[in-house]
């Protein structure tokens, strides 16, 4: 969005530290065709047309390629029912495919999943054709893509490696010709950069998310594996295209950001193919159950385990219990096609008991999380949830299926969007409020007018509804490891900013913001904090806090929507989680001028 409104009003954004010093924009035709749409139907309108188109065409895409693999029969409903429910998240665990709010990316997986059922389909040159439109909306989401339609639709030996050799040497020549980006191909990080990287990207580094990575690829890579194995067709191929993908760029990624500290390929992040591996892994799940009809145990632990990561996903987010259910299928599978006598019945006492232990921990982690107010919560998106999958069931269980067209499955899609969005209007006040026509008071316009601000937790207010540049924001982060000046004023600006402990900064060291200088603090709690901020940064003119803080002149503000409690130290690190309960929020945002400050 903020690309959208820099090529609308560049005078006004151009110095947002997101894109002072340089931008990702300038390779995407994305942001070209989002500005139009932001100027016809401000930014509130406009994400949420893009968002219910981006919805419509990635179901859309979703069904053609389940039905161009699986044929028009229950197979292809149960393969899309899995895709949507279980996990879709890979990588640290901060992005998933189908994303709920408005980016290229799904756009580009959709783009991908309609050109690899028309590869399928020996529709070649159409196949390319739509992996050419995703290279424009977003190249580093589109790659995994591109090799996977060129393994599937290419001899390896006599093209795909000729081609990937003389690409290599096409990107080495631009760098050497000084082409952007391929200039960064020469370039590695140096120790000051690379530790602001380290700090702030730590998503982009594969060997920082090993384990939970692991955690979350290890059902679409079994079941992937297991289709590369047993399966039979396309959907083989596939499997086997897919496995190989994204192997082959995770360890690339791994050698050339984590090993080499390379920047071009850091800022590839060709990690992101797990996108592909995690929605075709779930898509081919029901498969690998059709293809255990023999082994009756196994079978029933798979099922088991989609169903446990089914709820986690749901409810815990990170899946446990489906992983320790998955290993005990393994050792089922294992025992049944390989062992016999006690070591069998050994074996699968072991995977039993093993199943018994996961269901525990499955309510363990439920209780951990429905143990607050948020039950009801959980409740109402439960209820949600299943009248959506119902509605979902009965509609292509009786079109796709039977008798689908391509106007039918854009008219279902458009049925479960319309039903989807009216029976779960998930916004909070604040996402109401930003997405309204209504403009922002005028008196914190006037206030904040031809100043420099920071705003906590409030880039969307000063970027959407108030149409100035940001300060400071751990949103603002995300280009420190393209531009090294970028790194180098975030660094600055959250080195001092670290010390009043707000929102923007992390509590735990492992997040992916910079952490405040006090973990257990929520907020500045004395005017010297405010005041030291505003002395170190004399081009910062006004800050909006949550915290009220006593002996600081101050003006204040209260929004249409709730402000969280700030300006209190918690007692122990272990009521971190709990902070927000522990104490009443003013429900005010409080307003610092600097510039007096400085002068006290």
């Amino acid at each position: 969005m903020l690309q959208a409104l820099h090529r609308i009003e560049p005078e006004v954004f151009g110095q947002d530290l997101f894109l002072k010093f340089g931008s990702q924009d300038s390779f995407t035709i994305f942001s070209s065709i989002y500005a139009p749409v932001v100027e016809l139907l401000k930014p509130g309108g406009a994400h949420l047309f893009l968002w219910m188109v981006g919805q419509v065409i990635w179901f859309a895409a979703l069904v053609i390629l389940a039905v161009t693999v699986f044929g028009r029969k229950r197979q292809a409903l149960l393969a899309i029912i899995a895709a949507i429910v279980l996990s879709p998240t890979y990588g640290k665990g901060m992005l998933e495919y189908g994303e709920a709010f408005v980016t290229p990316r799904i756009f580009v997986e959709a783009l991908s999943m309609i050109s690899i059922a028309l590869a399928s389909r020996n529709s070649i040159l159409p196949s390319y054709g739509m992996l050419l439109a995703a290279f424009l909306v977003h190249p580093l989401m589109a790659l995994p893509g591109v090799v996977i339609v060129a393994l599937l639709t290419l001899p390896i030996v006599k093209i795909v490696v000729p081609i990937a050799l003389t690409g290599s040497l096409i990107v080495f020549g631009l760098a050497q010709a000084e082409v952007e980006p391929f200039t960064r191909v020469l370039t590695t990080y140096d120790d000051k950069w690379l530790a602001i990287v380290s700090e702030r990207s730590r998503h982009a580094f594969v060997q920082d998310w090993i384990f939970l990575g692991a955690l979350y690829a290890s059902l679409p890579a079994v079941t992937l594996s297991f289709v590369a194995w047993k399966g039979r067709g396309f959907a083989r191929s596939i499997a086997i295209a897919t496995l190989v993908t994204g192997s082959l760029l995770l360890i690339m990624s791994w050698i050339g950001g984590d090993i080499l500290s390379n920047v071009f390929l850091l800022n590839l992040q060709l990690w992101r193919s797990l996108w592909l591996v995690t929605l075709i892994g779930n898509l081919f799940a029901v498969y690998v159950v059709y293809l255990l009809k023999g082994d009756q145990r196994t079978r029933a632990c798979l099922v088991v385990a989609l169903v446990f990561n089914a709820i986690e996903t749901l409810v815990v987010g990170i899946p446990l219990a489906s992983t320790l259910v998955l290993f005990m299928a393994g050792i089922s599978f294992w025992a049944t096609s390989s062992l016999a006598g006690g070591l069998k019945r050994a074996a699968q006492l072991i995977s039993t008991t093993g199943v018994a232990a996961a269901t525990l921990l499955l309510f363990a982690e439920i209780f951990v999380q429905t143990g607050s107010k948020e039950t009801a919560e959980l409740l109402e998106l439960l209820f949600r949830f299943s009248l959506i999958v119902g509605i979902f069931s009965l509609l292509i269980s009786r079109a796709v299926i039977q008798n689908a067209s391509p106007v039918t499955t854009i008219g279902i899609s458009l049925v479960l969007l319309i039903s989807s969005f009216t029976l779960a209007d998930s916004r909070d006040e604040r996402a109401r409020y930003l997405a309204s026509t209504h403009p922002p008071d005028a008196d914190i316009r006037a206030l904040l007018s031809g100043r420099t601000v920071y705003w906590e937790d409030g880039t969307d207010i000063l970027w959407f509804k108030i149409r100035k540049p940001s300060f400071y924001s751990c949103t603002q982060g995300a280009g420190v490891m393209f531009y090294r000046d970028t790194a180098l004023e975030f660094s600055r600006r959250g080195e001092i900013l670290r010390n009043l402990n707000t929102s923007d900064f992390a509590v735990d060291d492992d997040e992916n913001c910079l952490q405040r200088s006090i973990p257990i603090a929520e907020g500045p709690t004395s005017p010297d904090q405010i005041k030291a901020a505003c002395s170190a940064l004399s081009e910062l003119d006004v800050m909006v806090l949550h915290a009220s803080v006593p002996g600081v002149p101050h003006q204040s503000w209260r929004p249409p929507f709730s402000v969280p409690p700030s300006g209190f130290v918690v007692d122990e690190p272990a009521s971190l989680r709990n902070r927000f309960n522990m104490h009443e929020s003013d429900g005010l945002y409080h307003i610092y001028d600097c510039r007096g400050i400085r002068n006290l």
